[in-house]
């Protein structure tokens, strides 16, 4: 009886173990670009309010303090990216302006940077993000991310190499490895190399997993490119969207 009695107590000392080891591996299990997601409890949608040209420390403030959501990191990345690639001796970034606005389930907020040549305006910089309360899961997560930046003066244009800086330092922000962006962009620059290939007024991808990584549900990355009306290079866009469940 004390022989089965051992027996037993060894055999389910085994299966804890074996339980332990596993619960163990799924919480260490990484997800892919996970320092890019941020996920929290709610209790509680984010009600109706309307905050338009505010500052950003007001609307940061809001984010902290009113709704209980993080401030995404990708507004200091892309900041440090318009003060070392687009502010110069001649290129002034003006009055940052922010407008935040909560619907229901929804918050959405977004920072316009412009910058000036004197007093022409040169480029404009956009970020923008939206936050989705999940009411069965009860649940909040940063939902969407993307930051813009388009050239609007009178030139109209980047140069390539200074649009290749661009895409190359925006593929950092979203966390595209640095092989994947390498070839995105070499592969961009064969397709679109002649001027009669390229299209006019028009946004094309630069690079995107978006169908695979909504049906894998994962983060998907997107960098999309802009063509002027002269099919010059003025403006392009990075995106994160968190499909993950």
């Amino acid at each position: 009886m004390r022989k089965k009695r051992t027996l037993f107590f060894c055999a389910t000392t085994i299966l804890l173990l074996i339980i332990s080891a596993c619960s163990a591996n799924k919480k260490t299990t990484s997800i892919e670009h996970e320092q890019l997601l941020w996920h929290d409890s709610r209790e509680k949608p984010f009600g109706r309010f309307d905050y338009p040209k505010i500052s950003k420390k007001e609307g940061l403030s809001l984010l902290k303090d009113k709704f209980k959501v993080k401030v995404p990191g990708m507004i200091a990345q892309a900041e440090a990216l318009m003060e070392k690639e687009v502010v110069t001796d001649e290129v002034k970034l003006g009055d940052s302006e922010y407008t935040l606005y909560a619907e229901g389930d929804e918050l959405r907020i977004q920072g316009y940077y412009p910058f000036f040549k004197e007093s022409q305006l040169e480029t404009v910089s956009v970020v923008e993000f939206t936050y989705l309360f999940r009411r069965e899961e009860k649940d909040v997560r940063l939902r969407t991310q993307s930051f813009s930046i388009v050239n609007v003066g009178e030139k109209e244009a980047f140069t390539k190499e200074k649009f290749h800086t661009f895409l190359e330092e925006t593929a950092k922000i979203i966390d595209l490895p640095k092989t994947m962006s390498d070839r995105s962009i070499e592969n961009f620059d064969k397709t679109y190399q002649e001027l009669d290939n390229r299209p006019a007024s028009q946004r094309v991808k630069v690079y995107s997993n978006d169908e695979e990584m909504t049906e894998k549900k994962r983060i998907t990355q997107s960098i999309v490119a802009e063509f002027s009306q002269k099919k010059e290079l003025k403006g392009l866009q990075v995106a994160i969207v968190d499909r993950t469940e």
